[in-house]
This record gives C-alpha cells, sequence and structure tokens, in this order.
C-alpha cells in the first residue's frame, strides 16, 4: 500500500488539510487516512474537508482506492461512511455502492 506521493497527490492533500504545507517534511505514503486520523477532528469534520474536492480529484482517490493504492481499510467505519455519503452526493450512487461494496469485502477477509 505505501508508495511515493505524486504532485497530484500532494495536492489534493494539501487541499485536504492546508496546515500540512506548514510541516517541514511530508512523512504520509497515503491521502486519506492520515487526514482522517490526524487532521480531522471527527467523521463529520472529515466529510467537510473531502466535499471540498472537485470532483476529478475526487474521482482520481476513488481510483486509486480500487487500484489498491489508497487504503480504504485504514479508515475507521465511520469515515468510511462519510466518503461514501460524498461520493454519493458528487459522483453516483453506483459509485457509493461500489466502493461500499468494495469495503464489506475488504473486512470479510
Amino acid at each position: 500500500m505505501a508508495r511515493e506521493l505524486s504532485d497530484k497527490d500532494m495536492n489534493i492533500l494539501y487541499a485536504l488539510a492546508p496546515e500540512i504545507k506548514e510541516k517541514k517534511s511530508i512523512p504520509y505514503r497515503s491521502i486519506l487516512p492520515p487526514i482522517s486520523k490526524f487532521y480531522s477532528q471527527s467523521p463529520q469534520e472529515f466529510k467537510k474537508r473531502v466535499e471540498t474536492l472537485h470532483i476529478e480529484d475526487l474521482e482520481y482517490l476513488i481510483e486509486l482506492i480500487f487500484e489498491g493504492k489508497e487504503c480504504l481499510r485504514c479508515l475507521e467505519l465511520n469515515y468510511v461512511n462519510m466518503l461514501i455519503e460524498v461520493v454519493d452526493e458528487k459522483i453516483s450512487d453506483t459509485r457509493a455502492s461500489d466502493l461500499k461494496e468494495l469495503y464489506n469485502m475488504l473486512n470479510e477477509e
């Protein structure tokens, strides 16, 4: 799962948590887990942060999840539910259902 973040990844990370720019080094190898664990005080705040993304960036993140490059299992269920809500609202209910199905499948293992 660990990877080097691209410039696009870093821009999304900064969009989700502008306070990261103040750090001298970025130790992260993914986007959503650190946002949920270190920068969002609650699932609702996480949702608000994710809602600020442009649709293209949100679609990119979802693709990373389906490619196994972003860790959906690393998020607590409440955060996953908030992400699914945003995907449902901004992209489609089909894509949200696919994401929920993937999460359920990953947690059956």
